[in-house]
């Protein structure tokens, strides 16, 4: 059976490693995807992912990760505040996060710290700005 949209159920679980990689911590999603695939995906779609997500949760932390090596990191599986930036071999993100995923009502965009878009775009497929260069997006601080 074909299923429209991005779905938590395409994701795979993965341990959650320590010490010299043999001590378990935990769980974690992850769901890999080019960019341009996911950025495919209307509004209503990456919405149902993450209300999707927040309701099977379950694990530390969900990571999208793109082909690019950039990803969206979900702690505790929470939609509220998905982080941007590079994804490490772990799942998180790796550093300072470069931005947040803020839904605007009827797109989702990149915002800083703050709460400002980062880009200008409003479309409603995708994310706007994932598309852009790491290097032309403003560095910020990690959710508290």
């Amino acid at each position: 059976m074909f299923r429209k949209g991005i779905h938590v159920s395409d994701a795979k679980g993965r341990l959650i490693l320590a010490g010299a990689r043999v001590n378990i911590l935990g769980a974690r999603l992850e769901l890999k995807i080019s960019k341009r695939a996911f950025n495919k995906y209307t509004y209503d779609e990456i919405k149902t992912f993450f209300q999707e997500l927040e309701r099977v949760g379950g694990c530390n932390y969900a990571t999208i990760v793109f082909n690019d090596g950039t990803g969206l990191f979900f702690v505790n599986c929470l939609t509220a505040c998905p982080e941007y930036g590079k994804v490490d071999q772990d799942g998180c993100i790796d550093g300072l996060a470069v931005g947040y995923v803020k839904d605007m009502g009827s797109y989702f965009t990149l915002t800083d710290d703050q709460d400002r878009p980062l880009t200008r775009g409003t479309s409603a497929k995708g994310v706007n700005g994932i598309m852009e260069p790491l290097n032309s997006l403003n560095t910020v601080q990690l959710c508290s």
